[in-house]
Order: C-alpha cells, then sequence, then structure tokens
C-alpha cells in the first residue's frame, strides 16, 4: 500500500523516480529501493515526503 500511495503520486505528478530523487535530495537509487520495498525512508525523508505529497503520502503509511 505504501508503495502504490508513492508510486501513484510520483506518476500522477509526471515525475521519474529520479525527479524525485532530486526534489527530495536523496539519491534515485534510494527511491527505486522504496518503491520495489527493499528499504524504507528514514524519519526525516519520511517526513518529507508528507510535506512534499501534502499528505498524500504520510510517514505512518511505512508501517502498516
Amino acid at each position: 500500500e505504501k508503495v502504490v500511495k508513492l508510486k501513484n503520486w510520483i506518476e500522477s505528478k509526471k515525475l521519474t523516480g529520479a525527479g524525485f530523487a532530486e526534489m527530495l535530495d536523496v539519491i534515485p537509487a534510494a527511491v527505486s529501493r522504496w518503491l520495489g520495498g527493499s528499504r524504507i525512508p528514514c524519519m526525516a525523508q519520511m517526513q518529507a515526503i508528507e510535506e512534499l505529497t501534502k499528505g498524500k503520502v504520510r510517514a505512518q503509511d511505512w508501517y502498516k
């Protein structure tokens, strides 16, 4: 669910994973790992994602 929400948001904004990574100031591989489900963002990144997506992908969504 968390990955689907993030992936859907990225696609809805016509972004690439690399473009989203640039917005968060992380490497593209980090976003790739999040979307692939092998890693989750750290708390600071989760909060940045929540702010960037205006609450569409919330920090607590990563723990569901």
